[in-house]
């Protein structure tokens, strides 16, 4: 749930009216993530990214609760299980906070378990770090909350955004959750995380649904683990400690069968460190993106474990090594085409110009080489047809006078 996303041009639409096609606004899209925008012609200030083909889940928007730049919400299904989240951009506080009143006007069940979070722009002393006047605008949100049964769920005293330019911690990113959530445990406790900040200001508040476990869960194949360079130091522990417990009990194999007795041990070691600290693999998604590889993955978790000083630098990293990744794996299509799929690559300049004219500048250069009209390789000339000489009166049809 991100707030104050970016929305702009993310393509373009072909028209008969203008050669340079119609612009196409949107938000940022990936294979992998499924994005919502409030169903609103204003520019959206909040959107909602959903991970695609999770077994079990579907997501909803739901523009019959609210129609509102600011406000979105999306209704999930997890089997039997539902839940609802409100995604929440407000301006500030007395004339700029119309989102806590549309908040205040929404038709919510109260015994759908439902999380309302966002960024709220409003200090109280209900939350904020250090006392300071309580806002008109933060008393409404209170007691539309009291109202309608929810209770904040944020982590006391833990800042949610980084002040900047002489600017103090603060806390004005909250989460709630109303009665049903909390009775039924659909949610786990929020915490901040400042890792997933990636650059901005403001820090992540990182909950989890509490989902039921489905009855075919459990039957996709195993794929077996993805070394994760991140937990090094963890598997080696793991590996050490395993290790010297076969050193221990064989520590000079006195026979053959002993010394493969040793060696299976030692693999046993390196599977059941494997097992024990590196992640599952998961099956790669149709959709997902073709281009990605190992460099890519390896750039993502790095930045992940940065500090937020080294985050920006290593963003621009991660954006160099995704585009060299872009282009050689484009080039190796393109080298390997085949006549069966040459014109589905063509598709690849559909709302993109620049590649059309890539394509068209190889393809089609403006001043082509010239070639002779006779070359060696040509086929020997056809013997010329002699033809029966025809006069002018048989062309003309004329025969002489008429009867």
């Amino acid at each position: 749930m991100l707030q104050e996303p970016w929305f702009g041009r993310i393509g373009l639409d072909k028209a008969d009216s203008t050669p340079e096609g119609c612009p196409i606004n949107g938000l940022p899209a990936s294979p992998a993530w499924e994005s919502f925008a409030p169903f609103s012609p204003e520019r959206p200030k909040v959107a909602t990214y959903v991970r695609r083909n999770v077994p079990g889940l579907t997501a909803t928007p739901r523009p019959d609760i609210a129609k509102h730049p600011n406000i979105l919400p999306v209704e999930f299904t997890y089997g039997d299980f539902s839940f609802l989240t409100v995604n929440v951009y407000n301006e500030g506080n007395g004339a700029k906070a119309e989102a806590i009143t549309m908040l205040s006007l929404l038709p919510l069940n109260p015994l759908v378990p439902t999380v309302v979070a966002g960024d709220f722009n409003l200090h109280h002393n209900m939350w904020s770090l250090s006392p300071a006047p309580n806002q008109l605008s933060a008393e409404d949100l209170l007691e539309w909350a009291t109202d309608n049964l929810f209770m904040l769920a944020n982590p006391r005293g833990v800042r949610t955004r980084v002040g900047t330019s002489g600017q103090r911690d603060s806390i004005i990113d909250l989460t709630f959750f109303n009665r049903s959530a909390i009775d039924a445990a659909a949610f786990t406790p929020p915490i901040v995380d400042e890792d997933l900040s990636f650059g901005s200001d403001h820090n992540a508040l990182v909950y989890a649904a509490n989902l039921p476990v489905l009855e075919d869960e459990g039957t996709s194949d195993n794929l077996g683990k993805r070394l994760d360079p991140g937990k090094r130091e963890e598997w080696e522990a793991e590996f050490s400690t395993r290790y010297r417990a076969v050193a221990d009990t064989f520590n000079d194999p006195a026979s053959a069968q002993e010394l493969d007795l040793v060696v299976q041990r030692l693999t046993d070691c390196f599977t059941q460190a494997t097992n024990a600290c590196m992640p599952d693999r998961k099956p790669n998604s149709p959709k997902s993106a073709r281009w990605w590889n190992d460099e890519c993955q390896n750039a993502v978790e790095e930045m992940r474990r940065a500090s937020r000083e080294d985050k920006p630098k290593l963003l621009h990293c991660m954006h160099r090594i995704t585009k060299k990744a872009k282009q050689g794996w484009a080039n190796s299509v393109l080298e390997s085409a085949t006549p069966d799929n040459v014109w589905r690559i063509a598709d690849w300049s559909a709302g993109k110009p620049e590649l059309g004219e890539a394509l068209k500048t190889a393809f089609f250069p403006s001043a082509p080489p010239q070639v002779a009209i006779q070359q060696p390789n040509d086929p020997p000339p056809r013997h010329t047809q002699m033809f029966v000489p025809i006069t002018v009166d048989e062309l003309s049809g004329d025969s002489g006078p008429p009867s």
